[in-house]
């Protein structure tokens, strides 16, 4: 009897090891505190990650990173780039990547493993990350624009007095409406890779063959443009293909380029609206070609027909320009983007999070005002717009949004607004199905009035983004 238990003790005591054999995970694996980024601009970069262990107390004790310009490379745990060795270290986060010089526009594959107390793990799966120009004497692209005027002359580009806009020569020539860029290009060969470093100021978006490139809105982020001009990274093979493209980019005028106007504090004014672009190319046969702007790239103003931060946007439906951002539209007519000087700030790679589009909000409620016209609550105070999918809008017909943080007596409260519009105005160029989604405008608001007859003659969908 004594004998069978030792046995059976035997056995739970071996099964009991199998199942507690030295378990160490890695993940949450970042380059620069971001994940898989793309557009990384230091040749010395910060990786990261997170361990766990199924033995108590156990921790990391050391670890060895490898990284690879190649995925064939990862594959085979081969750090064709930079192979740590075993370092000696507690610390899953700060490790500065210390191999081979970094090249622009590349992307990275990279591993680790770690020690712990009573064993090591294997090679975490592979993550990436994708560089931005890493040398300001690599960039070849110009800055692009109408070209109507020079840059004014201060130094953090605020007025702290009301200026008067001379159309004869002073530097503060405005033009309210968004601009459009566009480039067509043929390639006789099929894109192994592709990668677009660019900057539109006051704002841009960016599309490729008529489709947008990226989830950023309200892009670059704001900085003081005297001093840092932000510019951004996108890995686009995808969205290219052998033969014809197009390469669109519409600018609004945002911080750099803002209405004119005086906010009984100071003015603010950096410049006229403006571009750069340059996508390395790659092809299958390991050919490579830049593409940059410069003044071969056309230019025509767009549908936006005014777009202030903080005042609104216009956008007029019958000044739009069907499919300009596709290969094979007609250009001719539009003019030549003339190459205008850089801002006075060092163009830096945008590594912070950008702003993006997070939930999307119905309304809480809709009611009539005294005035006849309609006020939506959406429940909540928050940073976005309105969305109207429209059915049907007769050629002229303008919906006007007006917003608020609240409501006094039933009706839109817009003192806490102060010197802000803040509206949306859209004109429909009539019959069309599509939503009214401005994007060149931050709004904080909860409430929303329009029109009554929007709502009963648009049978409309309205959501707060």
């Amino acid at each position: 009897m004594l004998k069978k238990q030792l046995i059976l003790l035997s056995l739970v005591s071996l099964f009991l090891a199998c199942n507690n054999t030295l378990k160490i995970n890695i993940s949450g694996m970042k380059c620069q505190d971001l994940s898989e980024p793309v557009g990384i601009g230091e040749q010395q970069p910060m990786l990261s990650w997170k361990t766990e262990s199924n033995e108590r107390n156990d921790k990391q004790t050391a670890y060895q990173v490898i990284v690879a310009d190649n995925k064939q490379d990862i594959d085979k745990n081969k750090g064709s780039v930079w192979d740590s060795g075993k370092i000696g270290s507690a610390k899953p986060y700060g490790v500065a990547y210390n191999g081979k010089a970094l090249l622009s526009s590349c992307k990275y594959y990279w591993k680790v493993r770690v020690w712990g107390k009573h064993g090591k793990s294997g090679y975490s799966p592979a993550a990436t990350f994708t560089t931005a120009i890493l040398n300001e004497n690599e960039w070849q692209a110009k800055w692009i624009g109408e070209g109507l005027s020079t840059d004014p002359d201060n130094k953090n580009g605020f007025y702290y007095q009301p200026v008067t806009i001379d159309a004869n020569g002073d530097s503060l020539k405005y033009n309210a409406n968004s601009l459009l860029l566009r480039k067509q290009v043929e390639f006789s060969k099929p894109v192994k890779s592709a990668t677009i470093n660019v900057c539109g100021l006051g704002l841009y978006e960016l599309s490729i063959n008529g489709k947008g490139v990226g989830d950023k809105i309200l892009n670059p982020a704001k900085t003081n443009y005297t001093k840092m001009v932000l510019y951004d990274t996108y890995d686009v093979t995808g969205l290219l293909h052998e033969g014809k493209n197009a390469i669109g980019i519409m600018l609004g005028n945002g911080w750099f380029n803002p209405t004119p106007k005086w906010w009984n504090w100071r003015m603010q004014w950096h410049g006229e609206k403006r571009a750069m672009l340059q996508m390395q190319l790659i092809f299958e046969d390991g050919a490579s070609q830049m593409l940059i702007t410069d003044g071969s790239w056309k230019i025509a103003e767009g549908p936006v027909r005014h777009n202030c931060i903080y005042d609104g946007e216009t956008y007029d439906a019958t000044k739009e320009i069907e499919n300009w951002d596709t290969p094979g539209f007609d250009d001719s007519s539009w003019k030549n983007a003339r190459e205008i000087l850089a801002p006075k700030g060092m163009l830096m790679a945008q590594e912070i999070p950008a702003i993006k589009k997070t939930e999307v909000l119905k309304p809480a409620s809709i009611k009539p005002t005294k005035d006849g016209k309609i006020l939506v609550d959406f429940g909540q105070n928050f940073t976005g717009w309105a969305r109207i999918k429209l059915h049907g809008a007769a050629a002229g017909d303008s919906i006007v949004l007006r917003y608020a943080e609240q409501e006094k007596d039933g009706e839109l409260d817009c003192s806490t607004n102060r010197d802000a519009l803040m509206q949306n105005i859209y004109i429909a160029k009539g019959g069309e199905k599509k939503f009214m989604n401005p994007g060149l405008l931050i709004t904080a608001f909860s409430l929303l009035k329009l029109a009554a007859w929007v709502i009963s003659y648009l049978k409309m969908t309205l959501k707060g983004l």
